[in-house]
């Protein structure tokens, strides 16, 4: 609805509204009204939707649908924002479940033509565990499980390239890997990048026994979450010492990447 002038938005409200009539207007990403382009913006969007709420009662009906954390600050943006929607129709949808996730995950995955092996369903329940108890708040529920899949037809359809006998319709243990992070890397890539930077660091024989420690230490701790653990193993802290120039930040940074 925004445009790139003020006095532009109205219409582009307006518009949006009279296509909605007699029907439904929803409002997705409604959250960006809080933060859509500077006050000037946000006045617009409302001055031009409230009036239309109250004086066409009846004529069509509107959703707004945002994220959790940023919606009250909408309905806080005008005074008159919470009796257009009042509480008894602010409906929270709930994450869902590692159960759930991995039940649509199958379901979009069938909607594919993909099967999974029975090992490979254990994996990736293993790992929507892990997605769904430890993930990054951003992991979007039941688009983050697509994701998760696509990442994994990906995966399968880089072997069936190699091997034409094999079938193009299932997806094996080998082909049920997280999604790439941030870093555009799959966490085993990004483990084994972060090593062999360490190993090349010279002259520091003693970093390599602790890096051999913490690396058990991570693996024991996914085991366990991917096997549905709610408190992970505690991970003891690290001391770095030494002069000015001796890799102190360096060792630091690929340690946090581990």
């Amino acid at each position: 609805l925004q445009s790139g002038y003020v006095g532009q938005t109205s219409g582009r409200v307006n518009e949006a509204i009279d296509k909605a009539r007699g029907g439904v207007l929803f409002l997705d990403e409604a959250h960006q009204m809080a933060d859509s382009g500077g006050h000037n913006f946000q006045r617009e969007i409302l001055n031009t939707l409230l009036p239309r709420l109250e004086n066409e009662r009846g004529q069509f009906l509107c959703v707004l649908g945002g994220y959790t954390s940023s919606l009250p600050a909408v309905l806080a943006l005008d005074q008159g924002m919470p009796s257009r929607f009042p509480e008894h129709y602010r409906v929270l949808l709930a994450n869902y479940d590692a159960e759930t996730l991995s039940a649509i995950f199958l379901g979009m995955a069938a909607e594919a033509g993909k099967t999974l092996t029975p090992e490979a369903e254990h994996r990736m329940r293993q790992l929507m565990r892990l997605l769904r108890r430890w993930a990054l708040p951003a992991f979007a529920n039941a688009r983050g499980a697509r994701e998760f899949l696509s990442a994994c037809i990906a995966n399968q359809v880089a072997r069936t390239g190699a091997d034409p006998a094999s079938d193009p319709a299932q997806l094996i243990e080998g082909d049920i890997l997280l999604p790439r992070a941030a870093t555009s890397q799959t966490p085993e890539a990004a483990l084994a990048d972060a090593e062999a930077k360490l190993s090349a660091l010279v002259g520091q024989p003693r970093l390599g026994e602790v890096i051999s420690r913490l690396r058990g230490n991570l693996l024991l701790w996914r085991a366990e979450l991917e096997e549905g653990a709610d408190v992970a193993p505690p991970l003891e802290h690290i001391l770095l010492q030494g002069s000015p120039g001796t890799g102190k930040t360096t060792v630091a940074r690929i340690m946090g990447s581990l």
